[in-house]
């Protein structure tokens, strides 16, 4: 990934992020699908609407870094995991599988 491709894919992030509770699983999966094919993990400057009470620790980003868009999409996918279909899922875990993004929090409730 290039560096004008990075803000490109930052940038979506950023506008999309606001608007992931309202996605459905399919949506949640191919967002994380495509940046699995880009091979890039977007940070996000603007994480007010996350909860408080979202715990870093069960992704890479609990070394002090920034929260992801892969670390939102996993809050966001856990408690609906049973709207997924083996589709849904397979794209989710492919994402984060090739991007070696690691969060516990999600490859528990799958397993």
């Amino acid at each position: 990934v290039g560096a004008r491709d990075e803000e490109l894919y930052g940038t979506v992030a950023e506008i999309a992020f606001p608007m992931l509770r309202d996605f459905d699983a399919r949506h949640l999966s191919n967002l994380a699908y495509a940046y699995g094919l880009a091979g890039f993990v977007p940070g996000l400057r603007d994480i007010r609407t996350c909860d408080a009470d979202a715990d870093k620790t069960t992704s890479n980003s609990a070394s002090g870094s920034p929260m992801t868009l892969f670390d939102v999409l996993a809050m966001e996918a856990i408690p609906r995991l049973h709207e997924f279909n083996s589709q849904h899922l397979t794209s989710l875990i492919w994402a984060y599988a090739t991007t070696e993004y690691f969060h516990l929090g999600l490859f528990e409730a799958v397993a």
